[in-house]
């Protein structure tokens, strides 16, 4: 039974959590060709002059703007990535994340993160979680018209370390591997439903324990 509220109690309001607009997003670039940059330990040794004369779209995921600072997209799902790395961060593209109070604080374009759903999220603007930001890069690449997508730098193992340029900072999840584990199957589920929508999506990372999707050599490609 509804409590009735009493004479002279106080109305206690509730406010809703104010999301970043995602209007805007529709005027970011879309492209058909895109390459996503993670930050595994191989990446340094992808060859990002052949990646930037390809005319493919690029996006690199957290540090590894780095090697590719004038990548179309900067991508970091997490609030703590960009309070550490913002200040460093020279990456000239697009900068986005899924996290609402970073897209606040920094101005960066933001995409909704569907943490309970698996594989492709195909709502406009949000992408499932896949518990990293290199899975999110992928969906997000798909809700800005994906159609071929060449990975690199997905290492997806600690065998030679968590990524290209050591650890993250302290305090900061560092791809542990029980983690990476996890990783590895939520992208079975990806990989499922991009081929269901007809994307072609080729892992030419130098190294990699990532099998869910084509093995290819990047030269061959691009």
């Amino acid at each position: 039974m509804k409590r009735r509220r009493q004479r002279g109690e106080t109305r206690i309001i509730t406010a809703k959590r104010s999301f970043p607009r995602t209007d805007r997003n529709n005027q970011t670039k879309t492209d058909s060709r895109w390459i996503i940059c993670a930050s595994g330990p191989s990446l340094c040794l992808t060859d990002f002059d052949r990646i930037r004369d390809s005319g493919w779209s690029v996006m690199t995921v957290n540090n590894a703007w780095k090697m590719c600072p004038d990548a179309d997209v900067q991508y970091g799902g997490d609030l703590k990535w960009w309070v550490n790395y913002l200040n460093e961060c020279k990456a000239t593209g697009e900068r986005w994340t899924c996290s609402p109070d970073a897209a606040h604080k920094f101005g960066l374009y933001w995409v909704r993160q569907i943490k309970k759903e698996r594989g492709l999220q195909t709502k406009r603007w949000c992408v499932n979680s896949g518990g990293n930001s290199g899975f999110q890069a992928i969906n997000l690449a798909w809700q800005k018209g994906a159609r071929k997508i060449i990975l690199v730098g997905f290492d997806m193992s600690r065998q030679n370390g968590a990524h290209f340029d050591g650890e993250h900072k302290p305090g900061m999840l560092s791809a542990p591997e029980g983690h990476i584990r996890a990783w590895r199957r939520h992208m079975k589920y990806l990989a499922r439903d991009l081929r269901h929508s007809d994307v072609r999506v080729w892992n030419c990372s130098e190294f990699t324990e990532l099998e869910c999707f084509e093995k290819e050599r990047l030269e061959s490609l691009i």
